[in-house]
């Protein structure tokens, strides 16, 4: 979303204010605040519904956060904060966005000239079927159309102009706000994506530009789109191949209409007449990118000079787009090279790839925006776009690279021009590929094919990085032999903070693979090293995946040492994300230690923290282990909020394993209130979806409170079943708690049986043998479940005749 106000140019997708002289930076929190007001098509909208819907709290909270972001935001797009023309204040009701009209931008073809009966076609084609595709050659006013489809139907349009087929995944991503998790591939990315527009209400989406990505990806995404019931609309040059794929070709306009669009653009006083007109038409060929590139021409030459600029030979667009380009200063091209480079540069990142000064840039867009070369944006078009970057100049790239490289920018302008630079500048080219591969390890998707360009391109300690972070990724995508083969490259060359990062991820790795005092002894080396030279950051790291092997070891107190350690170095560092992390993990180790009163502080910080961060991957979470530690007091209403929020924030993202565990625990909150019928409805349904996300473990949980359920519910029959897919599940983990878990499951089934010969153990627990409930558990599920038990135990002796 992108809009004009006044003289602030607004760029939701690059989080920016752009003003003739600066460049602004809006937090996450401030972009979702102004998406939600401008979707709010101008109505006022109240402080409560903000707090709910965009900050995520619960009905009723007490907090002035709303005004103080409406006040930080009214400093960034308004002129006059004091009295602010744009983000209004509606005394008595709330906030309002008061966007101005939009502009059309010149590049992608102004109006619908000549369009009117093709767009009502495009109406009858969308209701027909579920993925169309709008075809034709560049500039033909493919976008145009379907923009101005989208605009009526309030459709959402993904723009992936410029973005190849590696890059797809991360730009839809990015383009709907959809966390990611690091270890996730890329199908899951497009999974995610696409359940999360279907979360939002979304049936129907416009993908506008898949020129650079490749059939497949693109069938991939409709088809997985469709899968969960999201119609798209896909602008193309070519046909993409599709199963059931309805092609809507765009052809050109006719002559009259031709004339029309020649008139509105150049101005009724320098169009030709009679022969001249005609002549210039037919050259033409109704083409309307060429149409508006000559009227723009037209106003400044006679109309035979801008036909002798069209008659080279060449296909008219391309020879109106050479013409434009020719008639450029110097400088106004590079201008036009720094925006060609990527979509949506921002002009402070033009400003260093051009070395011009914001007022020279400003008259540079001016005189392209008067010659059809860019848009409101500014828009670069395809055809634009290949000609002006044919001819290449380096010293821009390279000025627009150390720029990016300086600043930490990791958007989708990163990877584009990593490939473009490439052979001509492979040392660039790795810094920029690991510019975008540090933050995979925070985010997802998992991007292999950036990080291995990293490796081949670079050189000395830029490759031993490159092998260091292809090592951590492939760690968390489960390549565990290919990350140790990264760290053995890596070792030999890795010096300073690289050396010790090496020694974290092989104690890391060791982790994964089970050897516990292999991966103790690494870190304990790598946290020594990182006091020593002093990086406080390493050495948080070091902690905190210390306190994994202490708690796989099966000291909590110790693992809560570790955190605490953790805790403290990224407070000094300021670093907010790891804080809330570190202080997520911390309240786990405390619920294991009955700590609950700490767990419920450290939890409540972490959520509070990461909701005015914007950091909205993480909230989710938060919720379901403020609500774990509800279930775990018996305080199951408090638990039933919190899970109905972090349900709501799973489906607006298409987190499905999330939403899996937040029926998974609805379930068992329905379970502890003695309605198990309602409780095999979430069971089941959480169950589902954590199968579907391949979450083995949880799943397999899962299958066992199905079971309890049954034997609650009076179905022992179908618990027996249930337990066997759970131990099927469970069993190859070898996990204490796990089996603890499955026998008291066993015991609660043969209770229900009365001695059945449908449950394999009912002899063991008689009315007088063993009580599962009375053993010792330090995990939640398996206390839990002993309470489910005692409670089915206590019924039977209650119902009991008595002798």
């Amino acid at each position: 979303m992108q809009w004009t106000l006044g003289d602030a140019h607004v760029d939701l997708g690059q989080r920016s204010v752009r003003w003739p002289d600066r460049t602004v930076d809006l937090t996450a929190q401030e972009v979702e605040l102004l998406r939600f007001l401008a979707l709010s098509h101008g109505r006022a909208v109240e402080r409560d519904v903000l707090l709910e819907r965009v900050w995520g709290y619960a009905p009723n909270t007490r907090t002035r956060a709303v005004d103080h972001a409406i006040h930080r935001l009214r400093v960034k797009i308004e002129v006059d904060p004091d009295a602010p023309r744009f983000l209004q204040t509606v005394r008595g009701l709330g906030y309002r966005l008061a966007l101005e009209a939009p502009t059309a931008p010149r590049a992608e073809m102004v109006g619908l000239v000549g369009r009117e009966a093709m767009l009502g076609a495009l109406r009858e084609a969308v209701a027909r079927s579920s993925r169309v595709t709008v075809v034709g050659p560049a500039g033909i006013g493919k976008t145009t159309l379907v923009r101005a489809w989208a605009a009526e139907a309030g459709v959402p349009v993904i723009d992936l102009s410029g973005v190849d087929a590696d890059g797809v995944p991360a730009a839809l991503a990015a383009a709907v706000d959809v966390p990611i998790a690091p270890g996730a591939a890329g199908r899951l990315a497009i999974d995610r994506v696409g359940r999360a527009l279907a979360g939002r209400g979304h049936r129907q989406v416009v993908i506008d530009d898949v020129s650079r990505a490749d059939g497949p990806v693109v069938s991939a995404t409709v088809d997985a789109w469709n899968g969960v019931g999201v119609r798209t609309v896909v602008t193309s040059q070519l046909p993409l191949g599709i199963g059931g794929e309805h092609l809507f070709t765009v052809g050109p306009l006719s002559d009259p209409h031709t004339a029309e669009l020649l008139e509105r653009e150049s101005g009724a006083d320098r169009l030709p007449r009679g022969r001249e007109l005609d002549t210039l038409v037919a050259h033409l060929g109704g083409h309307p990118l060429s149409i508006v590139l000559a009227s723009a021409h037209l106003r400044r030459l006679r109309a035979q000079a801008v036909l002798e600029l069209l008659a080279g030979g060449a296909e008219v667009a391309t020879a109106a787009v050479g013409a434009g380009i020719a008639g450029l200063p110097p400088g106004c091209v590079d201008t036009l090279y720094a925006l060609a480079l990527a979509p949506g540069l921002p002009l402070s990142a033009v400003q260093a790839a051009t070395g011009h000064p914001m007022r020279t840039l400003q008259r540079h867009l001016e005189r392209l925006h008067d010659s059809a070369l860019v848009g409101q944006g500014p828009v670069v078009v395809e055809l634009v776009r290949v000609a002006v970057l044919a001819q290449r100049r380096g010293a821009i790239e390279a000025r627009l690279a150390d720029h990016l490289l300086a600043t930490g920018e990791d958007g989708p302008v990163v990877p584009m021009l990593a490939q473009r630079l490439g052979a001509e500048d492979p040392s660039r080219a790795a810094r920029l590929w690991l510019a975008v591969g540090r933050p995979m390890l925070l985010r997802g998707p998992a991007q292999l094919e950036w990080i291995d360009q990293a490796v081949m391109l670079g050189t000395g300690l830029e490759r031993a990085e490159a092998h260091v972070v292809r090592a951590a990724v492939r760690t968390l995508v489960g390549d565990l032999e290919g990350a140790r083969a990264d760290l053995d490259a890596a070792e030999p060359h890795a010096t300073g903070r690289l050396a010790i990062e090496v020694r974290m991820r092989r104690g890391w790795l060791a982790l994964f693979e089970g050897e516990l005092t292999t991966a103790e002894q690494c870190l304990r080396d790598a946290r020594a090293r990182a006091r020593r030279e002093a990086e406080p950051d390493l050495e948080a790291a070091t902690e905190v995946r210390l306190a994994s092997v202490r708690h796989r070891q099966g000291d909590a107190g110790a693992a809560v040492r570790h955190l605490q350690g953790a805790l403290g170095l990224y407070e000094g560092l300021g670093d907010r994300t790891q804080t809330a992390r570190t202080r997520s993990n911390l309240a786990m180790m405390h619920v294991e230690l009955g700590a609950h009163r700490d767990a419920r502080r450290a939890l409540e910080a972490a959520l509070e923290s990461d909701r005015e961060a914007g950091i909205w991957a993480a909230v989710p979470q938060h919720l379901l282990n403020l609500a774990g530690l509800h279930l775990d007091l018996g305080e199951l209403e408090d638990a039933r909020r919190r899970l109905a929020e972090a349900r709501e924030r799973a489906v607006h993202f298409g987190d499905t394993e999330t939403e899996g565990l937040a029926l998974l625990s609805g379930g068992i909150v329905d379970l502890l209130d003695g309605r198990s019928g309602a409780a095999l409805v979430q069971l089941t349904r959480g169950r589902t979806l954590l199968q579907q996300a391949n979450n083995r473990s949880t799943a397999g949980i899962a299958w066992a409170y199905c079971a309890l359920a049954n034997a609650c519910a009076g179905d022992p029959g179908e618990g027996a079943s249930c337990l066997a897919e759970a131990r099927h599940l469970l069993q190859p983990a070898n996990l204490a708690a796990l089996d603890a878990l499955l026998e008291i499951v066993d015991a609660t089934l043969a209770l229900a049986s009365g001695g059945s010969s449908g449950v394999s153990r009912e002899s063991r627990y008689g009315t007088d043998g063993p009580d599962p409930s009375e053993a010792s558990a330090s995990l939640s599920f398996v206390r839990i479940a002993q309470r489910v038990y005692a409670a089915e135990r206590a019924r039977r002796v209650r119902s009991a005749p008595t002798r």
